[in-house]
């Protein structure tokens, strides 16, 4: 006798609250039944999507996983603009995502993707909590320990921007929207020894890191960095920073490979 698998879809809001009383949005979407969660968490100065991408990747694998996507940041959709916490509140955030989700959903494994600045917040939780984690994507990480002088000079020209350490700084996208900066995420921002992080990463859990060649926002000598640590799974896509639709489908094969 065939035993028959029943499948529970959902796409419901996820509100959390954080221990400062905070709220964080998300979003879960996929297979209630399924044996796992994916955590997919986005990089500097975006929403929940990561401009599409996790969108798409919610949609390709809600099948088989219970999908999380959440804001790191405040969203003020009127005014199209996005506060970016310090370090350690996204970090809270997302251990907080974390906790809520395996509360209602106890007893399953999970993994995480992770892009670009996302991959700072990942790795700072997982190398400070016990989380039984069962495997971790990173997708544009970067070495360096400067990471205020690369937001810096990278929006400093930019019309509109205004950069003061002392209070809060407004960067302008491309994209016209706007990302605030608080003077708190510039005092920790250089304080991360990002080498160490990424090399306790590789040493503690099943990790992949995956630069996309085409990447302009991580330079070729920081994946030479990210390279001299001898990860076991490095692995190069085709595509840009944020891996738009140029190169999804490079992405989706490797998570189908390795999930």
């Amino acid at each position: 006798m065939v035993k028959k698998i029943t499948t529970t879809m959902i796409d419901e809001r996820l509100l959390v609250t954080s221990p400062d009383g905070n709220q964080i949005m998300g979003r879960l979407y996929g297979d209630e039944n399924s044996s796992g969660i994916l955590f997919m968490v986005h990089g500097f100065g975006v929403k929940s999507d990561s401009r599409g991408m996790y969108n798409k990747l919610a949609e390709i694998f809600g099948d088989r996983f219970l999908t999380v996507r959440f804001h790191l940041g405040s969203i003020d959709s009127l005014k199209n603009s996005i506060v970016v916490p310090s370090y350690s509140k996204q970090v809270e955030t997302f251990e907080s995502v974390i906790d809520a989700v395996l509360e209602k959903y106890p007893g399953k494994k999970f993994s995480i993707v992770a892009h670009s600045q996302g991959c700072y917040i990942a790795s700072l939780l997982l190398t400070a909590k016990n989380y039984n984690v069962d495997k971790v994507f990173l997708i544009s990480p970067s070495i360096r320990n400067d990471i205020s002088e690369k937001l810096k000079s990278r929006y400093k020209d930019k019309d509109g921007s205004l950069i003061d350490e002392t209070k809060t700084s407004k960067l302008v996208r491309s994209d016209g929207s706007v990302t605030l900066v608080p003077s708190d995420f510039w005092k920790e921002a250089d304080s991360i020894d990002t080498y160490e992080l990424f090399s306790k990463v590789e040493t503690n859990f099943d990790a992949t890191f995956i630069w996309p060649k085409g990447d302009i926002n991580v330079k070729p000598d920081e994946y030479r960095r990210l390279i001299s640590l001898k990860p076991k799974k490095f692995v190069e896509l085709e595509g840009n920073h944020e891996l738009r639709e140029d190169n999804w489908e490079g992405l989706i094969n490797l998570l189908n490979n390795s999930l």
